[in-house]
């Protein structure tokens, strides 16, 4: 609900639109429907659920900007996934976002919706971002890389 009310804010709204994938249907999902209404946003946001894990890589490769306003995070995968496609984020300070390269990480989500502004009119910003995130994913998070580095953690002890 925090980043809809962000993205209301945000000019990208006239030219972009919202999408949240949720896996059911929960209180939240109920919450989130009646704010989308309140705000009049029915036509700039879509809030799926249910969606197959397959088909979210596609659905995130094919985003303009990855936007996390979560709380609480330890790793996000996700996030690696955006920056894995080249697609730049936009997250609350949780987890591992701010040791991240490819996004804006925020210490507080109010300042989000004047980071989707700058990156949308700011493309030489925008491919910086995309380019340093992809270029990490690939270097770093790869399960081969993942297993080598783990692996050595667990020969140190």
């Amino acid at each position: 609900i925090g980043i809809l009310k962000q993205f209301n804010k945000s000019k990208a709204k006239d030219k972009y639109k919202l999408i949240f994938i949720g896996e059911k249907e929960t209180e939240y999902y109920q919450e989130l429907i009646k704010v989308i209404k309140k705000l009049k946003l029915e036509k700039n946001v879509i809030a799926l659920t249910n969606v197959e894990r397959k088909f979210i890589p596609s659905i995130i490769s094919n985003s303009y900007l990855y936007l996390i306003g979560s709380t609480y995070e330890e790793f996000s995968i996700s996030l690696i996934e955006a920056m894995a496609t080249g697609v730049p984020f936009i997250s609350t300070n949780v987890g591992n976002a701010k040791q991240l390269p490819g996004g804006i990480t925020l210490s507080n989500i109010n300042q989000m919706h004047y980071n989707i502004d700058k990156l949308v009119n700011e493309k030489s910003q925008y491919y910086k971002l995309s380019e340093q995130g992809k270029k990490f994913a690939i270097e770093n998070c790869t399960v081969d890389k993942c297993v080598k580095k783990l692996k050595n953690i667990i020969l140190e002890v």
